[in-house]
Parts: structure tokens; C-alpha cells; sequence
């Protein structure tokens, strides 16, 4: 499949690319964000891209309490099995580059519940 060929990172910068396009205003954060990955060396725009984001989480949520996690969103730990279905059933799963099971995919929910 084509999309095993592309990076992630440069994945990242296309998909932000078309967001920011897509929401034409207020589309600071998706600007921070491609500003992060043209500035950086290409073995570390995944890592810049990602602390850029982390940095800008947390001023969203000091100005207006943004959840940052699941928990903060209102989920509940029983839930995560269910988070965790509706997301390998999601469609856009299928441009995953790898394949991504059920405890892969409860893993990271986790994370996003209370890391």
C-alpha cells in the first residue's frame, strides 16, 4: 500500500496541512504545529511536532481548561474497553500504517485516560 512508503511525520504535516485548510480560523495551533516540522531536521519532526502539540495542550487548558486526558473529559476507567472499540471500528483506522489490535489500541487509550 502507498501509505506504508510515507513517514509518519510527513503524514502529520499533510493531514495538518489539509486541517488548517480546512479550518481557516482560529487554526493557530495547526500553524505551531507545521512551524515545529519545517524547522526541524527530518529524523526529529515526529518529536518536535509532538512536544509542540503537548506545549500548546497545556495553554489551551490553562486558558480555558481544555481536557487533556480522558479522565478530564468525564470518562470513567470502565469505559476504556468501549473507547477502545469505537476507535478500531472507526474507519480512518485503515490508513494506519501498521496494524493496530485490540490491546495495542487499549494501550494507548489508557495513556490518553490518565498518563
Amino acid at each position: 500500500m502507498v501509505f506504508d512508503e510515507v513517514p509518519p511525520d510527513s503524514s502529520l504535516a499533510v493531514v495538518t496541512q489539509a486541517a488548517a485548510s480546512y479550518h481557516e480560523h482560529g487554526c493557530d495551533a495547526l500553524t505551531h504545529a507545521m512551524e515545529a516540522f519545517a524547522s526541524s531536521a527530518p529524523e526529529q519532526r515526529g518529536q518536535r511536532v509532538l512536544e509542540t502539540a503537548r506545549d500548546l495542550q497545556e495553554k489551551l487548558y490553562a486558558l480555558c481548561r481544555l481536557p487533556r486526558t480522558l479522565e478530564e473529559a468525564g470518562a470513567s476507567r470502565n469505559q476504556l474497553g468501549i473507547i477502545t472499540r469505537k476507535a478500531i471500528d472507526d474507519g480512518s483506522l485503515i490508513f494506519n500504517p501498521r496494524e493496530v489490535s485490540f490491546d495495542d489500541a487499549l494501550e494507548l487509550v489508557k495513556k490518553a485516560f490518565a498518563p
